[in-house]
This record gives C-alpha cells, structure tokens and sequence, in this order.
C-alpha cells in the first residue's frame, strides 16, 4: 500500500488548503467495499471513476452526474450513504489508483456539488488514509467478518507481510478494514523468485502470481467439508525444503497440514475423546467444548474434507498436482497425483453405524448410478490400530458357531429345517434378521436376555451386549441381533490391529483409534443408525462377502520394519496396495530414522513430544513434534526422529 500511494496522499483532492490529508480529516482509514456497496465480485469489469488530471478544468468533471454515478449499479437493498460511499475495486489497479489520487492542477477546483461530497462528514472516511497497526508476529489464518456470496472469506497474514505490503513497486496493497484483506500468500523470497504477470488487473494475481479471472476472484481458499467442529485447524509450523537444484521449482518436502474434526453423536464428549484433544493441541484451534462430541480427525486429499498447507492454505491435493514429482513415480503411475490412503483418528463412545464397503467393480457401478450418495468409484478397505482399549464386531463368526447359537429357543424358529447351514443358509439367515417387524425385534431380545448366560456356551456376553445395543439404539434395530449372533466380537489393547477387507460388515463399539484406508468414503449402512439413514437391505447383502472366519483371522500383525534403521520402528501391512503403516514409539532420549520411501506419506503425533529432523541430499530441517501436529513428507527424504521424555508417532505410507 505505502508503495502505491504514499507520495500522493498527503496531495489527495487539494482545495483551498494545502494540508495533508490526515491533518484534514484526522486519522480514517481507506477501505475496500464493505457490506452493502457494490464490489468487483458483482461488478468485475465496471469502472467509470476517472483521475483528476490537468485536462479537467472547472465545469467539466465527468463527475458532473454524481448521485448517477455512484449508485448506477449498486445493490437496490443498499442505502444511498452506502452507495455513494463505496468505491469500484478495479480503481485500485496500481496506475488508476495512482491517476485517481493525483494532484489537481492549481487553476482546478471542485464544483459545489463535489466540494460538499467530499467534506461531508459521513463520506469523507472512504478516501482518507490511516498508517496500518497489524501483528505479523506469527502466522494466522482468521475468517473475515463480511462474506461474498455467502461463503466464508478467510485472510492469510504471513510472517513476512509487513516486508511484502512495504517493498519497492511491490502490487500488494492492505487495507485497515475488516471487511477486506488482500496479502500476500506467498513469502518475500519466494515471490521474488516468482516470475511476475503484468496485466491491467495484476494485483488480482494469487498466492503463486498466477492471474486470477475477475469471476474467480472468490478470497480463496473457500471452507469446504461437512459436520465439522470450528475453523480449518491450525497445523502450527511450516517446513519447506528446496529442491536440490536451483533450475527446479521449489516444492515442499514437508508440511504442517491443517484439518478438521467431526461431530458425529457417536463420538466421544469433550476432553474425553482423544480426537477432539489431539485437535485442540493444535494452535489455534480453542478448547474443547464439554458439551461437544468429537468424533474424527481427517487427514489426507479426500475432497470431502481435505486438508491444507499451513503456510499458504493451499489445498495439499492442489498442491501435488503442480508437484507430482513428490509422490514418486510408482505411486504417480498406480494412482494419479494423489495420497491414495485415508488415515484418521476416532473417538467413539457408542457404536458406528453397522456397515460394509463395497468392492472395487461394485464402487463403480454405484458410483455410476448414484454418485450422489457414492462420491468415488473405489473400494474402501481399511485397517484400525488401537490406541486404547477398543471393542469392535468385524466379519462373521464361525458356521459352526452361529449354528450352535441359532439353536436356543427364541430364535430357533428363523432357521430352515432340512437345510445344510452353509453360506447360502448363513445369507438367508442374515437377510431375515435385518428384516423382522420392530416389535419381533425387541420381543427376541427380551426373551434372549432373559436366558441364563450358560447357554450361550463360549458367548456368554450375548445377553449382556443385547441390553448394551439397545439402550443405545432401542430394542427395535434389527442391527442388534445381526451383530451380537452372527457377528465376532473382539476387544483389542494398544497396538492390536485389526483388517477389514472391502466387502466385510463390521462395527466399531469403543475405543479410540487410528484408522487408514483407501482413498473412498463409500459406506452401505443397515443398523445403529436411524431407519430412515439405512440402505437397502438387498444392497447391503450384494456387498457383503460371507466368508466366516474366526477372531484370529481378522487381527493384523504387528511387525518390525525394514524402515527403520534402529529397531525401533514396527509395521501393519495389510493385504491390499494403497498403503502400510509405520509405528514408531521412543521413550525418554531415543531416536529413531526412517530410511527414505519413494513414495507420499503423512506422519502424525499421537503422544509425546520430539523432533524431526529430514535430509534430502544435503539439505537437513529440523522441526518440533508435539500431539496432533501432522506432517505432508514427499518421497525420496530421510527423517530422523528424536525425543526427550517419549514420543508415539504414526505414518502411513505408498510406495
């Protein structure tokens, strides 16, 4: 801003004085439109202001019409004071506004109807100019309190600003009004290696100076997700590495990534839900409220809810997509531009909804058919890693348990007589279960909690687990019965694991975990949910894989890792492509290094505190780990990993 009109101001509209502005006006503040004035979003290309020159003699200002002028394409809701009070924002293109607040020539004076606009009090504000108080200490990211067109604006204030809004024919400008903020994303060094668009409209330009069309001009980045808690999470620091050669962009090779939670009425209540504390460690972001559920931490390039480059909000997808070489030739030729995982942390004090992900082929037909509920067109297996105790329902029991079951009493009577119990029974079986009237639901229930626990054999929480479900979602989900006959019931400590194949049902009780799949969020619920929420119970069983295995074959193995050079790194490596993950845990003064992988990665705190210290080439960064602090690495780096009093670090990663 002091770039631009520094030299003209103290001359701006001279009359019958020869004072500075500020001493004419006292200390106002120049501003952009506000909340009810026309702006460039509405007007993108309208601008008939015109500078004051030494051609525009008394009597013949363009400005004779000045109620016509002002208020030509203003809103009709807005007033006239406020109307006449604004100002086009293209009039702030470097060469109008410098034409615009040029001296008049000595013998050019304002005709009356101008003099009185200008002196009268309630207008003058808009044109008057006062020096800028802002805090660039720290890095912020803070919602604008005007919106346009209905969406959040969000201003970035980067640490190095001040020097940016104040170097030598810098096009940036800033403004004193808390209705419009223009900065400059991207930092002094790194704009300066930039190369530069000249166009008439170049102050428009964005965090990477790439010209931005008048209708795209929306303050970027817009606030996308759904059933989220507060703002985008605020990842506190920013690590960028440059490329080994000083011929290639720079690009980042680690980054602080902000992401946001989820309020699911599943999700654990306040500073009890271990997502919910893991977020509220993040600068920025607040205290958790007691009265709050939280019950997901999403990170990742899933566009349901993705996450962002601290350092200049940048959607972390976008980025790779201008730097693909970051996630690696092999990942890069398998899945695009992209993380092709999903990692997140719940928080869960009652049960999900009962469910299955469909499978790669079905994904797309679904997805075909119906993209609105099937946002993508691939399979969703996953895994879950238990950070506390964590009870579960993953797949089916054993045939010959569930036919020991199925012969108590009050439920005899729903199997086939004469009939092998196989799979086709078992499909039958389930499908009749998940179909019952709500009044035989609970009229079953009732009658197994009242059996002694004994006959149940080795499942003698049965009865127990009925009255648990139901209270949590009445005695009429047929869920209930589905989950606590057919299904295996599991409780799992820290660091037990468990896979989920695409194509099984299951469903998570308790606990808290890290949980990572593909890159989907397709979902076909049939219970512990609403009626109203549950698909079609035909769909459900199409998806559903009936292979019954015991609790054993479900766990996932931890073991130890060739990626860590120190032994002190394990690692779950499901049976599917997309991803593993490595889980390293320190205690009080070890470290640990992670051996470069060739392909994306996130690495997240769960506990603790430490450093990271990462290598390419020879460049080294260090950097700060503390809980909920997650990190973007690009392929082809070494980290070192380092703590003093213990630290539990998870990183999923492709290759």
């Amino acid at each position: 801003m002091a770039s631009i009109v520094q030299r003209p101001l103290n001359r701006l509209r001279k009359s019958d004085s020869y004072k500075p502005l500020h001493e004419r006006f006292g200390d106002v503040s120049i501003s952009a439109p506000t909340e009810g004035s026309w702006n460039q979003l509405q007007n993108p290309r309208q601008s008939s202001h015109r500078g004051y020159g030494n051609n525009l003699a008394r009597g013949n200002s363009t400005r004779s019409s000045r109620e016509h002028y002002d208020t030509a394409s203003a809103p009709e809701n807005t007033t006239a004071p406020a109307r006449q009070n604004s100002f086009s924002m293209s009039t702030l293109n470097p060469r109008r506004l410098s034409m615009r607040l040029a001296p008049r020539s000595r013998h050019s004076t304002e005709d009356p109807d101008e003099k009185e606009h200008l002196h009268h009090p309630d207008r003058r504000t808009e044109f008057a100019y006062k020096p800028i108080h802002q805090d660039y200490s720290t890095e912020v990211a803070e919602k604008a309190a005007s919106r346009v067109h209905d969406s959040p604006r969000f201003r970035y204030i980067p640490a190095d600003a001040r020097a940016a809004a104040v170097s030598p024919g810098s096009h940036r400008y800033s403004t004193n009004s808390q209705h419009n903020t223009q900065s400059n994303y991207a930092g002094t060094e790194e704009r300066e290696n930039r190369p530069r668009r000249h166009h008439r409209d170049s102050h428009y330009e964005d965090k990477y100076n790439h010209y931005v069309e008048p209708h795209e001009r929306s303050h970027r980045p817009s606030r996308t997700g759904y059933r989220t808690s507060g703002e985008y999470s605020e990842w506190a620091m920013a690590a960028q590495m440059n490329a080994t050669s000083s011929v290639e962009k720079k690009r980042i090779r680690a980054a602080k990534r902000m992401t946001m939670t989820m309020n699911d009425p599943w999700g654990k209540q306040g500073k009890n839900s271990l997502a919910g504390q893991l977020w509220s460690k993040t600068p920025k972001n607040g205290d958790v409220k007691d009265d709050q559920t939280y019950s997901e931490m999403w990170m990742g390039t899933y566009p349901t809810v993705p996450s962002r480059i601290l350092s200049t909000g940048e959607l972390l997808s976008d980025y790779l997509k201008k730097n693909p070489q970051l996630v690696g030739k092999s990942a890069l030729d398998k899945y695009g531009p992209e993380i092709p995982f999903l990692p997140k942390i719940l928080s869960f004090s009652k049960a999900l909804p009962l469910q299955v992900h469909p499978d790669k082929s079905l994904a797309e037909q679904l997805h075909k058919e119906n993209p609105d509920q099937f946002n993508d067109p691939n399979h969703k297996p996953e895994i879950a890693v238990a950070l506390s105790n964590f009870e579960l329902f993953a797949g089916f029991k054993p045939l010959s348990e569930i036919e020991a079951i199925m012969k108590l009493k009050p439920i005899e009577q729903l199997v086939p007589s004469n009939q092998p119990f196989d799979d086709d029974l078992l499909r039958e079986l389930c499908k009749t279960l998940l179909t019952l009237p709500p009044i035989v639901v609970s009229e079953i229930i009732q009658s197994l909690k009242d059996l002694p626990e004994g006959q149940f054999g080795k499942h003698r929480y049965i009865p127990g687990m009925l009255d648990r479900l139901s209270k949590q979602y009445t005695e009429f989900d047929n869920g209930n019965l589905v989950a606590a006959l057919l299904m295996n019931y599991m409780t799992l400590g820290p660091g037990e694991a468990v896979c989920v194949p695409a194509d099984s049902m299951h469903a998570y009780l308790c606990g808290d975990i890290v949980e990572c799949m593909a890159r989907s969020d397709n979902v076909i619920n049939t219970g512990f949910c609403p009626r109203a929420e549950r698909d079609n119970v035909d769909l459900f069983l199409r998806a559903l894989t009936f292979k019954p295995h015991g609790v054993d074959e479900a766990l996932l193995p931890r073991r130890k890792s060739d990626k860590g050079a120190n032994g002190k790194s394990d690692e779950y490596a499901p049976p599917f492509s997309e991803f593993n993950v490595l889980a390293t845990s320190l205690g009080a003064g070890e470290h640990e290094t992670h051996k470069a992988i060739s392909g994306p990665s996130l690495l997240f705190v769960t506990k603790g505190s430490g450093r990271l210290e990462l290598s390419e080439g020879k460049s080294v960064k260090t950097f700060d780990l503390q809980e909920g602090y997650v990190y973007f690495v690009g392929q082809g780096v070494s980290l070192d990993l380092s703590t003093d009093r213990g630290i539990a670090v998870y990183r999923p990663y492709a290759e």
